[in-house]
């Protein structure tokens, strides 16, 4: 059987930042395994480019992956890891780029569950440290599964983005995946909301807009390989966010609240 077309979301966080953050959920409908529900992409095809999210495994498998590419400006440093959680394992990866990725089955994931997905820099000396939180908002609980030491300076300067893949060739099967409350938090310490984005339609080279904080995609194989995408019936909104990570450390402890 042929994939099923990867569809895309860009949004129009045209600002320098020190923090990321997306809410992902995925139906049980739209849980296929081998498929990649990417929640923040950044910086792509640029110097510190990485993505991270969710995906779906064989045999129930659930992990939480992030990823960065190596340096261009420093391509034969490679990337540290100072912290990795309990249950993450890293490995270089090659293929589309070359960098380091971290993989986490231990902690899981559930269908049909928000989970908050955040990426923190923060410059040390020369170099710059990418920590990975996730947020389980059905237990309140928090898990600082990696931060990784990249050798050069860096912010998130380019817009962000978010992905459905199949990368095994089941584009028989549905895949569907959630997202809400989408944020920047520009190196001012103000915010800027996921309210507008573009997606891409495999089929045509247009980007159609659309104006919403939460969305949701559709893809499968079909004789046209038309993915069908569609807007969640919820409003936007521009409101700060409720949990932040926790300042810049390689020791994991738990976010808190900000003050209002």
């Amino acid at each position: 059987m042929s994939r099923a077309p990867s569809c895309w979301m860009r949004y129009a966080d045209y600002h320098y930042g020190d923090i990321i953050m997306q809410d992902v959920s995925v139906p049980t409908h739209g849980d296929t395994p081998n498929t990649y529900y990417c929640t923040l992409q950044w910086n792509a095809g640029h110097e510190a480019g990485g993505y991270c999210g969710i995906q779906s495994h064989t045999h129930g498998r659930k992990n939480y992956i992030f990823s960065l590419w190596k340096s261009r400006s420093h391509p034969d440093i490679p990337i540290g890891i100072p912290y990795k959680g309990h249950g993450t394992t890293t490995t270089p990866f090659g293929g589309e780029g070359t960098g380091m990725k971290s993989m986490n089955y231990s902690l899981g994931w559930k269908d049909n569950h928000w989970y908050t997905t955040v990426v923190r820099r923060w410059h040390h000396q020369q170099h710059t440290y990418f920590g990975f939180w996730i947020h389980d908002q059905s237990a309140n609980s928090w898990a600082h599964l990696v931060t990784m030491d990249y050798p050069a300076s860096a912010d998130f300067y380019t817009q962000t983005g978010s992905f459905i893949e199949d990368w095994a060739g089941s584009g028989q099967h549905q895949r569907e995946v959630h997202f809400r409350h989408g944020f920047k938090r520009r190196t001012d310490q103000t915010w800027i909301p996921f309210t507008t984005t573009n997606f891409s339609d495999p089929t045509t080279t247009t980007t159609p807009g659309c104006n919403t904080a939460t969305t949701s995609c559709r893809a499968a194989a079909t004789p046209r390989r038309v993915p069908t995408w569609e807007r969640a019936r919820r409003s936007t909104t521009t409101r700060r966010p409720a949990i932040l990570p926790t300042n810049p450390s390689t020791s994991p402890s738990p976010p808190p609240r900000p003050p209002r």
